[in-house]
C-alpha cells in the first residue's frame, strides 16, 4: 500500500531490478481496501483498489506493458504509465555491462571514477552510457519522478 506516488518509479525499479532476468508487471490503483479481522493478514484485505489493480494486470498482460496506473487522474495517469512503461523498456535493453557503469555513474557522478573502478578508460565507460542512452534516460527519469512529487498535490 502506497499513501502518495512519490515514489512509485523508484519502487519499480527496485523491484524490476532485483528480480532482473525475470520480467514482471505491475499495477497501482487508488481505491478503498477493506481489513479483515486481522488486519496484520494481507490474505484478509479486499476492496475497490485490490479489483482495479487485478483489472489493469489483465489488461496490461493483453497489451505486453509492464505496468499501468489508475488514480482516477486521467489523462495524467495514462502519460505516467506510459512513459514509465517506456523507460522500463530502454533499461531492459541494457547489458549487465551497461548496468554496471550507470549504477556507479550514478554513485559518483564522475566518469574518471567509474572508469578507474572498473579499470577501463573513460572513452569506454562514456561509450557505454551513451549506449546505454543514459544522458537522455537520466534526464527523463528526473523529470518523471518531479511529476510524481507534484501529482499528489
Amino acid at each position: 500500500m502506497l499513501t502518495s506516488v512519490e515514489h512509485l518509479y523508484s519502487i519499480v525499479v527496485a523491484l524490476t531490478d532485483h528480480l532482473r532476468p525475470h520480467s514482471i508487471r505491475l499495477a497501482v490503483a487508488s481505491g478503498e481496501i477493506e481489513f479483515g479481522v486481522d488486519d496484520q493478514d494481507v490474505s484478509q484485505m479486499d476492496g475497490e483498489a485490490f479489483h482495479r489493480a487485478t483489472e489493469l494486470l489483465k489488461s496490461i498482460e493483453r497489451t505486453g506493458l509492464r505496468f499501468d496506473l489508475d488514480t482516477r487522474t486521467v489523462p495524467l495517469d495514462t502519460a505516467v504509465a506510459d512513459e514509465i512503461n517506456l523507460l522500463l523498456h530502454l533499461r531492459e535493453s541494457w547489458t549487465d555491462r551497461q548496468r554496471d557503469v550507470i549504477e556507479l555513474y550514478e554513485r559518483t557522478g564522475n566518469q574518471q571514477a567509474v572508469a578507474d573502478d572498473l579499470d577501463v578508460s573513460q572513452q569506454a565507460v562514456s561509450n557505454a552510457l551513451r549506449g546505454a542512452s543514459w544522458p537522455f534516460a537520466e534526464t527523463i527519469e528526473t523529470r518523471l519522478r518531479r511529476t510524481l512529487e507534484a501529482y499528489g498535490r
